[in-house]
């Protein structure tokens, strides 16, 4: 069963939210405006927990990393700008918790007024503040939530003191 972000993200390729509108793209190039509620009474209509529908509108509106994140491919490390359709990067399944290099399906863009500076060792990850990391909680916890000593899974795999 896919998870609620997973749904959608299957249909949206970018957001931009001024105020309680926000300006969509679809994956087919179709753009449209949408009140943030009438898209979660939607998401809520389709079956989603009313706290499912928000967290999806939140990392819709605001989960994404800066351009010049470096991400781990099939041949060797790119920045996420320079990633294109067909390409196979190493990603954990959300559904799974498994690691394993994954084929991108679609870009998504978005605007971001705020990022949270992540330090992991030597590397820093620099995200927008509900972006998802997995935990040695077993769960996924929004960037803005992840405190010095905390444990996260980083690009690697592996999991790291912050």
């Amino acid at each position: 069963m896919k998870t609620s972000v997973g749904r959608v993200f299957e249909k949206i390729r970018s957001v931009y939210r001024i105020e309680d509108e926000l300006d969509l793209t679809t994956v087919d190039g179709c753009e449209f405006g949408l009140s943030r509620a009438k898209l979660k009474k939607k998401l809520i209509e389709e079956g989603m927990s009313e706290d499912s529908a928000e967290e999806s509108l939140k990392f819709l509106e605001e989960g994404c990393f800066t351009g010049d994140t470096i991400v781990i491919t099939k041949e060797g490390k790119k920045r996420i700008d320079e990633i294109k359709i067909g390409d196979f990067v190493f990603a954990k399944d959300v559904n799974t918790g498994k690691t394993a290099y994954k084929k991108v399906k679609q870009i998504y863009v978005k605007s971001a007024e705020e990022i949270v500076h992540i330090k992991v060792g030597d590397d820093e990850v620099k995200t927008t503040k509900s972006h998802l990391f997995f935990t040695d909680s077993g769960w996924w916890e929004a960037a803005e939530d992840i405190k010095s000593g905390d444990k996260i899974v980083t690009q690697d795999g592996i999991m790291k003191v912050v």
